[in-house]
């Protein structure tokens, strides 16, 4: 009975976690130059482009394990698109 209590080991969970780092990183390797370039087509700057790409790729990491979505490529189209309207708000309210 005692041996069900027991905390995992932490090799099962170094495995989950590099599971993860490596579906991250074939995601990235995968989708980073056409995340670049859907960026750069919708605001037309590279260095605002490497920078939305950036952010997009982040925020996609950063909510991987928790909200996980089942099309990943459609999610982080659409967080280029929303993230270069966002900025273009707020260029325009700033008058950058």
């Amino acid at each position: 009975m005692e041996a069900s209590l027991r905390m995992p080991r932490t090799t099962s969970l170094r495995s989950t976690a590099s599971v993860r780092d490596a579906e991250l990183a074939a995601f990235y390797r995968e989708h980073s130059e056409d995340a670049f370039r859907l960026a750069y087509l919708t605001c037309r700057d590279h260095d605002r482009a490497a920078d939305i790409a950036a952010e997009a790729m982040e925020r996609v990491v950063a909510n991987w394990e928790t909200q996980r979505p089942e099309y990943p490529k459609a999610y982080l189209r659409r967080l280029i698109v929303n993230i270069t309207i966002d900025q273009g708000r707020r260029r325009h309210n700033f008058g950058l």
